[in-house]
């Protein structure tokens, strides 16, 4: 396994983290996590903007893959959301409640109205031979989402005590970081081991949820496959099967 030796990075104030840790990797670092207070240009994913409250947590790895051989790149959107999800656990901000949604979202469910509210998400890019993921958690506010069917939610909503963000951004590095470079050395096997984790752990509320997937319409989530697709069941037969490989899931509830 490769030694976990990742550098943190904690910043005032930048554009995106996503762009700081690319130019850092670009400038000859092989591994470095960057956190921001606050980003002027923050974004998700298909370059939505990331609202970037101050008291949240925005982070992001950057990887050096020159030289390595071809992997399946978008795992990694999973591997990041147990890293957030171990290090939720860790500072008591996670409950039966919380669970991921495929393939990149932090979501809880609320037991009394059964309406989900998003707690962060997760961006992965490949940049010539650099990895960027980046990872934004509601710590502290729950930014109002324009134009969204869901609405969001932040740890102290729900969390007696929650971490404030360079704490996180500090178990975050470690747990990132340990997980991508050594799926990067050693991806058959991380991969199944994180496919069982995420079966057993962070993603059992989400299975059998109803949702929309582009191009199939509306369906059921029920499990993961071994390399990290979505199997669903379409809701006019529940019979068929399909394997979701990408795209967004947009939750209905």
């Amino acid at each position: 396994m490769t030694p976990t030796r990742c550098e943190l990075v904690q910043l005032k104030t930048c554009q995106s983290t996503q762009d700081e840790a690319w130019q850092r990797v670009r400038a000859g670092t092989r591994v470095v996590a960057v956190r921001s207070e606050s980003q002027s240009a923050g974004r998700g994913r298909q370059d939505r903007p990331w609202l970037s409250p101050s008291g949240n947590l925005f982070l992001s790895l950057g990887v050096s893959i020159e030289g390595k051989k071809e992997r399946a790149w978008p795992f990694v959107s999973l591997l990041a959301g147990i890293a957030a999800a171990r290090s939720l656990k860790q500072h008591g901000a996670w409950d039966e409640a919380c669970f991921l949604k495929w393939p990149n979202d932090l979501y809880r469910k609320d037991q009394a109205s059964h309406s989900v509210s998003k707690i962060g998400g997760i961006l992965t890019e490949l940049r010539k031979d650099v990895l960027l993921v980046g990872v934004g958690i509601n710590v502290a506010n729950a930014p109002v989402l324009v134009a969204s069917s869901y609405t969001s939610t932040a740890l102290a909503s729900f969390t007696s005590q929650p971490p404030t963000a360079s704490q996180l951004a500090r178990t975050l590095t470690q747990e990132l970081s340990e997980l991508v470079l050594n799926w990067i050395d050693d991806d058959a096997r991380l991969t199944a081991d994180a496919i069982s984790e995420l079966e057993g752990n962070w993603m059992r509320p989400f299975f059998s949820m109803r949702g929309h997937v582009e191009g199939i319409g509306e369906v059921r989530s029920e499990r993961l496959l071994g390399d990290g697709r979505l199997e669903v069941s379409t809701v006019k037969d529940p019979f068929l099967r399909q394997a979701v490989s990408s795209g967004e899931f947009r939750l209905l509830t």
